[in-house]
């Protein structure tokens, strides 16, 4: 069968020459429908019903190109169609074809405003795409016009989920739930939300109720997995990760945290069920439905299967292979990213930092921890939060949302870096209650809050005209541990540099550069830098430095911080709950000749603190 308008007739129209087609239709006899279809359109072929009706006859039938040239056929005599333009986005998304999908369903949507189905498809693919900003306008529209539509209502919840918007998904995940308490997916999505604002055991009540009503929900084992991961509850959180494979082998989002919990040296059969998957995932790319998501999950959870295992080759394979997937899929601006750090070190002048003239907030509460990711930093901030007197508040989004908010109240305030020259002491007030009010909602009586936000590295400047009585803490690593450590991270966010090693290391000279620019601005005593094997070869004796640091009387209970019952929520949530180890140092050594392009593209660090010359320091230390 094809679509094709090949008909001597095409001006001709009949309204009852279709009878036919859709009693085929209606009964469910699909090719008998598209011939039929066929045949009427060889006298009729100017009637867009009849395209429309061949376009359904041919998806039903498992023909999707000689649908969708259907349907575009139908749309080409009847451009206003709305339901038409609809089932061309559905079409469109069955064969993954994402952006034509979004200009059908917005079609579909201009052209019916109060068909709201055509809006959340439109958000949902916004959404699905990264574009939340575009998702969000859609909603709002969709729900000035049904402010019910539970749809839309969850959809925006998970909107401001990926926006970090915690509070407002939180009650939108409550609004819903007040109209049908039993929707489980909705129990899903505010378990994952109490989570990632701080509050786990809540969702660990959450999940366990939804998992009353629904046993076999594989995604919510997964989900509580991940809660009692956070809470260091691991054995119990191995249990749900298998729970839920067992339910669903194919779940693929599962295998990566599990990944975390198996001993693969002693324990052969997962390794090669890892390895099994994945190459059968890679092999049959029609499980992927049009996204590599879960290949690039299994590409890392293997290569950590296979790195335990003692298969470095095979294990950056992996890694090279989810990497390459996932940068390709993220949309990065390296020459932005360079800009901005430009802007900073032009903003941020020792004259700015000596003759700004405000007042600051004199609380001694806040405590920075700032770097590159996998530099140590959780490991830092566990040992400090292991003190009574110090509440760990782990990667919280405080004081990018406290300038954010106002820069909103006071237009026409300009963007960060610029607007540190133009503060006005009101401003600088707001944004300083802003950052101190969430941050220690839940701190009680802690004496010092920690704010491990590492991308806080970019604000120093700005923090030390917020928070002159504020400590900052760096942790540095071996550079090259420290780009392998975050290349071979799936991130939950986007950190978009870490997928190439060559874009890895420039970004990692920039944050350098930057950070040799602090050190030079910065008041006295407000910075520290602690280097990670320092720590591990000195936990003792680099606790009690940097407690010190932030003005507290030595506490031994910072030595254990393994046994903390704390939520850890980073990459790191498995390494923190055990004994400090030197394994990770110089690991990069391992894996030879594979990592030189990442070694050469970090040459232009040689000299600067935190640079290359490490490497020959730590490499003496471990032989």
């Amino acid at each position: 069968m094809t679509a094709a308008c090949a008909f001597p007739d095409c001006d001709q129209t009949d309204g009852n020459a279709f009878e036919p087609t859709r009693a085929a239709l209606a009964r469910g006899d699909f090719h008998t429908a598209a011939d039929l279809a066929l045949a009427a359109l060889t006298r009729n072929g100017a009637d867009p019903e009849g395209w429309r009706l061949l376009g359904d006859a041919a998806r039903r039938i498992d023909q999707p190109d000689s649908a969708r040239e259907a349907y575009t056929r139908a749309l080409e005599l009847r451009p206003h169609d709305a339901d038409c333009w609809y089932v061309l986005g559905t079409l469109l998304v069955e064969q993954h074809q994402l952006d034509d999908a979004i200009t059908a369903f917005d079609a579909a949507r201009k052209r019916d405003a109060a068909r709201i189905d055509s809006h959340t498809n439109l958000a949902l693919l916004h959404y699905v795409q990264g574009a939340y900003d575009l998702a969000l306008a859609v909603l709002t529209e969709a729900l000035s016009r049904d402010p019910d539509n539970l749809r839309a209502l969850l959809l925006a919840a998970r909107v401001q989920h990926r926006r970090g918007r915690l509070a407002e998904a939180e009650a939108l995940c409550q609004l819903v739930l007040s109209h049908d308490a039993s929707w489980t997916v909705a129990l899903q999505v505010l378990g994952r939300v109490l989570l990632d604002a701080g509050h786990p055991f809540q969702a660990e009540v959450v999940l366990r109720d939804l998992l009353r009503v629904e046993p076999g929900n594989a995604e919510a084992r997964h989900e509580l997995g991940v809660v009692l991961k956070v809470l260091g509850r691991l054995e119990e959180a191995r249990a749900q990760f298998e729970t839920a494979l067992h339910i669903d082998p194919h779940q693929h989002a599962t295998y990566g945290p599990l990944a975390d919990l198996v001993d693969f040296s002693s324990d052969p059969v997962w390794t090669e069920r890892f390895v099994v998957e994945t190459q059968a995932l890679a092999a049959d790319p029609r499980r992927l439905q049009g996204r590599n998501d879960p290949l690039i999950a299994m590409h890392y959870a293997t290569a950590k299967a296979l790195d335990v295992s003692d298969d470095p080759a095979a294990a950056i394979a992996h890694y090279r292979a989810g990497a390459g997937l996932q940068r390709a899929q993220l949309a990065y601006d390296e020459a932005q990213q360079a800009a901005l750090h430009d802007a900073i070190r032009a903003t941020f002048t020792p004259a700015l930092m000596r003759d700004h003239g405000l007042v600051g907030n004199p609380s001694q509460v806040p405590v920075f921890i700032v770097g590159m990711a996998r530099s140590g930093s959780t490991l830092v901030e566990q040992v400090l939060a292991s003190h009574p007197a110090v509440f760990g508040g782990d990667e919280a989004r405080h004081l990018p949302q406290a300038i954010d908010a106002c820069a909103t109240a006071c237009p026409p305030l300009p963007a960060y870096p610029a607007l540190a020259g133009v503060l006005t002491q009101d401003q600088a007030d707001a944004i300083a209650t802003g950052w101190l009010s969430a941050a220690t909602a839940e701190a009680g009586s802690a004496l010092r809050v920690t704010d491990k936000l590492l991308t806080n590295y970019a604000y120093l400047g700005l923090i030390a005209m917020l928070f002159p009585n504020a400590k900052i803490i760096h942790t540095l690593r071996d550079p090259v541990d420290t780009c392998l450590s975050a290349y071979g991270t799936l991130f939950a966010d986007t950190m978009a540099h870490t997928y190439d090693f060559g874009e890895l290391a420039r970004h990692y000279d920039r944050y350098l550069d930057l950070m040799a620019h602090w050190r030079a601005v910065l008041p006295a005593g407000m910075m520290t830098t602690v280097r990670y094997e320092d720590i591990v070869h000195d936990l003792e004796g680099e606790a009690r430095r940097l407690v010190d640091f932030i003005g507290l009387d030595w506490d031994a209970r910072c030595l254990a911080f393994h046994a903390s019952r704390r939520a850890v929520k980073t990459a790191s949530v498995v390494q923190v709950r055990r004994p400090i180890h030197t394994r990770s140092v110089a690991r990069w050594r391992r894996y030879g000749p594979a990592l030189d392009p990442l070694i050469t593209a970090l040459e232009p660090t040689r000299g600067k603190p935190g640079g290359l010359e490490i490497v020959a320091e730590m490499a003496l230390q471990v032989r």
